[in-house]
């Protein structure tokens, strides 16, 4: 959980509250946000409200019932969505966070953005090093299906790498600096393994399991050569995915993307 909200969700549930109807619904509806609740329901006023729907009742009542506040700037007609850190599946908010920033964050964003009347094209401000693969595809591919609506470019400043990269390869156009770091068109998976530490220690560890895969990759015992092998294809599979997607975006051959051999390159050798 975001924050530390713990005294707040515990004087907020399960006990009497006395506020007015409207403003508790904006209450639950910022509160569930922080919380990553989906969903709010009203039963009394037969409302059910979803993600988008609980981030636009608290966006209304902090503009004064006024059209929902911009969560990006506007430069001369461009809505400037800044993608910092971290890319993670979910992280409930619209703005980069803790060094982090969702897909869901982004979508949202980019969704305002294409329905704002006062914005006739976005700009990607991108400095970050990747992320989460899950989330990063449908990111993408809905960058890629707004861009026919406003063209939505890509500012890679300074690191656009990994599943930044293909966040930016989905834009109408690329831009870098001087110094950018771009690319690392790859995938990785990581294994810990306690097992020799354990060993040390005198802890023996018994997982009791149904399923003859149900407890691949844990990390009380020593990547069996199968298992790690597994894993070797899945990630296999995600970057060719990953090539394929590239490809679709930039017009670039597979052959080409994969190449790169998830190379970073800097500047315009990126180009």
């Amino acid at each position: 959980m975001r924050r530390n909200l713990s005294h707040i969700i515990a004087a907020a549930f399960n006990e009497p509250l006395l506020l007015e109807p409207a403003y508790a619904r904006v209450f639950f509806c910022a509160l569930g946000r922080e919380m990553g609740a989906s969903s709010l329901s009203v039963p009394q006023q037969q409302v059910q409200f979803d993600a988008p729907g609980m981030l636009a009742e608290t966006d209304e009542y902090m503009a004064g019932g006024k059209r929902p506040a911009r969560v990006y700037r506007v430069v001369n007609g461009i809505a400037v969505l800044p993608v910092t850190g971290t890319l993670v599946h979910r992280l409930g908010g619209m703005r980069p966070f803790s060094g982090m920033t969702g897909y869901d964050g982004i979508v949202a964003c980019l969704q305002q953005a294409m329905a704002d009347s006062q914005v006739r094209g976005i700009l990607l401000d991108i400095d970050s090093p990747g992320g989460q693969a899950a989330g990063a595809f449908d990111c993408a591919d809905m960058i890629y299906r707004l861009r026919q609506q406003k063209p939505v470019w890509a500012l890679c400043n300074d690191t656009a790498c990994s599943a930044a990269m293909l966040l930016a390869s989905a834009c109408s156009r690329r831009l870098v600096t001087q110094t950018s770091r771009i690319g690392s068109i790859g995938v990785m998976m990581s294994h810990v393994s306690y097992a020799g530490h354990l060993a040390q220690a005198g802890v023996d560890i018994t997982l009791i399991y149904s399923g003859a895969h149900k407890v691949d990759g844990n990390q009380f015992e020593a990547l069996p050569a199968e298992v790690r092998q597994d894993m070797q294809q899945r990630i296999d599979a995600a970057r060719r995915m990953f090539a394929e997607k590239v490809a679709m975006f930039t017009g670039l051959s597979v052959d080409a993307v994969t190449g790169t051999e998830a190379a970073v390159f800097e500047g315009q050798s990126g180009i």
